[in-house]
């Protein structure tokens, strides 16, 4: 092994850096919707027998900086590329104005995420050693740098390392007790343990080398870990709200058409037809359900403004039947930056059998450059602005918000990539009994951008212990219980709808409880464990040492 790891220990330059990008495109392998595992277990020990050796090119850290930092930015880059390649389709949509951009979105967009770790890089280089130091130190770095990509600048936390927990269920459940970002301390800690395969120690008395020996251990604990969350997901029992059926529209409309005035009528109309068609002898119509939820600006107009349209739906709608809609809403009057500006929100409407908007929910996260333009009036003369292509673009709402109904337990409304945020999905002082995310993932086609979507929804109902409804205009839609499981769905690129009585909630969480102290928690072991092995390594080579 010591041969082996020695390879990548003395790679230089150009060399080094491009071993590094192909490592990093081998861990996004083990990201959603693959989930190949492995190769994080190939990778990640290459990522450190690199940084060995440029941790031994110099004893001094302004010297050894640069390249730490290098190493992990050329990782990052080839971990992001393949798995972000799919925000490119959303140039395509309309591609007269937008196209030109595609290429920068490619490159450009995985190499400033990639920054991040070479961040993690260079802060485990501040402090590297050998043997499972070394190891603890990089879970611990990935961890907080990651965390930081989640809230720095908006946040982006999408494909975080611990995604890759869900190649095994068992091991996807810890995310209950530390989040995804807990999730990223113990895979990179496991998946990288095989470093320390190459290294200095003897063998032991026994037999085994003192190496084997400290991977078996993580190993072991990292199994044990996994049959934790494996009894959790088996002692787990489907318990259901009583009286809330839940139908799930999926109407899939292209993106190009989805705003095309002279598809309105169609868009609309399909809607009220599928929120009305019969699936199963039991469920017939409308009238055998309690609440249909329709996806993302899912009406093609401005409801509030149209009469007509809600008129419609209280025709459509059965007495304590409630419809739950994604919309464009705007105030009808008002002055930018007040309560009452009359920008756009991408929003979430309650409306009863009346056909009365009864509650909303504005979305508060807003896209970058989707749905506003930061810096606008510095980007704008560049020729840059929003892909929605409204004047101002959005206005952000207040939120989470846990939104009270009438016939179902209350409801935290998420619009599209909200559900993405860790600890951001619920109100902490009023805890609701479901997530509903509806979102409009045609953006993406069908790219691995919406399967990496959904992956992120399960992950916040086991995070938060609390069912999630997923309704997607192109897909996918679904029903996942508070422990992450997919109950029921339509896939990606299908028009239809899903039947579903509604999961009850479970307690909250340990994660839900405590929050990222868990994950902190962890950082501070890694770092810990990192200095006390090498203050006992230090040891153990000063009584070892002959007298002279």
């Amino acid at each position: 092994m010591n041969s082996f790891a020695l390879k990548f220990i003395v790679l230089w330059g150009w060399r080094r850096l491009f071993v590094a990008l192909l490592a990093g495109i081998v861990a996004a392998l083990a990201a959603p919707p693959i989930y190949l595992l492995p190769a994080l277990f190939c990778s990640l020990p290459v990522l450190v027998w690199i940084l060995d050796g440029v941790n031994a090119q110099s004893s001094s850290i302004w010297n050894r900086a640069p390249a730490a930092f290098m190493t992990g930015w050329a990782f990052g880059f080839g971990y992001f590329a393949p798995n972000l390649y799919w925000v490119s389709e959303a140039f395509l949509v309309d591609a007269d104005v937008f196209s030109w951009m595609i290429p920068f979105v490619v490159v450009l967009f995985p190499l400033g995420l990639g920054i991040f770790y070479g961040f993690a890089g260079l802060l485990a280089s501040l402090v590297w050693t050998t043997g499972t130091g070394r190891i603890a130190l990089l879970a611990s770095s990935f961890t907080v740098l990651e965390w930081v990509r989640g809230h720095i600048f908006t946040g982006f936390p999408w494909a975080t390392l611990g995604y890759s927990a869900g190649a095994f269920e068992g091991l996807e459940q810890l995310a209950a007790y530390c989040g995804v970002y807990g999730l990223t301390f113990i895979i990179v800690f496991t998946c990288a343990s095989p470093a320390i395969l190459a290294g200095e120690e003897e063998e032991t008395t026994d037999g085994l080398s003192k190496r084997a020996f400290a991977m078996f251990t993580i190993l072991v604990a990292a199994g044990a870990a996994w049959m934790v969350g494996s009894q959790r997901l088996a002692t787990a029992e489907a318990e259901f709200e009583d009286a809330v059926k839940v139908r799930l529209v999926q109407p899939n409309i292209a993106q190009n058409r989805k705003w095309d005035p002279k598809y309105r009528t169609e868009i609309f109309s399909g809607l009220l037809e599928l929120s009305d068609m019969a699936t199963t002898p039991e469920v017939t119509g409308v009238k055998d359900v309690t609440h249909v939820i329709w996806p993302e600006s899912a009406i093609p107009f401005l409801l509030e403004a149209n009469p007509q349209a809600k008129a419609k739906i209280a025709e459509l709608l059965p007495q304590n039947v409630t419809l739950i809609t994604g919309a464009l809403r705007r105030a009808l009057q008002g002055k930018p930056g007040t309560p009452d500006d009359n920008r756009a929100r991408n929003s979430v409407l309650v409306i009863n059998h009346e056909g009365k908007t009864v509650a909303s929910y504005d979305k508060a996260h807003l896209v970058p450059f989707g749905e506003y333009l930061p810096l606008a009036s510095i980007l704008e003369p560049w020729g840059l602005r929003q892909l929605v292509t409204l004047p101002g673009g959005f206005v952000p709402g207040v939120g989470p918000r846990s939104i009270r109904l009438d016939n179902a337990p209350a409801v935290s409304l998420l619009v599209c990539y909200e559900i993405i945020f860790p600890r951001a999905v619920i109100d902490r002082d009023v805890r609701p009994g479901w997530i509903l995310n509806v979102t409009n993932d045609a953006w993406f086609g069908e790219s691995i951008g919406p399967r990496q979507h959904f992956a992120q929804s399960r992950m916040r109902a086991i995070e938060e212990g609390l069912p999630v409804v997923r309704v997607a205009n192109t897909g996918i839609s679904a029903v996942i219980d508070p422990y992450g499981q997919v109950l029921k769905s339509l896939p990606l690129g299908r028009r239809g709808v899903v039947d579903s009585r509604l999961p009850k909630a479970i307690p909250p969480t340990f994660y839900a409880i405590f929050g990222d102290a868990i994950v902190f928690a962890g950082v501070l072991f890694g770092l810990a464990l990192a200095l006390f092995l090498s203050i006992l390594s230090r040891a153990t080579l000063a009584r070892n040492r002959p007298i002279s």
